[in-house]
């Protein structure tokens, strides 16, 4: 089994990104944590590769709006 571990800063998307998590496909289960304080707030971003620099400079510029706009995420939490 394989874990996968998400960091949000915007609280207010948490409960949709769940139930989307929630329904793709091979999901065993999918739980939420608020308020877990963070490893190192200091410099959480010197820990991070390359490939998570470059995801989180992308998802700077997706706004919530995005989200609901886009069909397939539209589907799955219609769902």
């Amino acid at each position: 089994m394989t874990q996968i571990l998400v960091t949000i800063e915007d609280r207010s998307i948490a409960n949709q990104l769940l139930k989307a998590i929630e329904k793709l496909k091979g999901v065993v289960n999918a739980s939420l944590y608020e308020d877990v304080p963070a490893a190192n707030p200091a410099k959480p971003a010197e820990t991070y590769s390359a490939r998570i620099r470059r995801l989180r400079g992308i998802a700077k510029n997706i706004s919530a709006e995005d989200i609901e706009k886009d069909e397939r995420l539209a589907y799955l939490l219609e769902k």
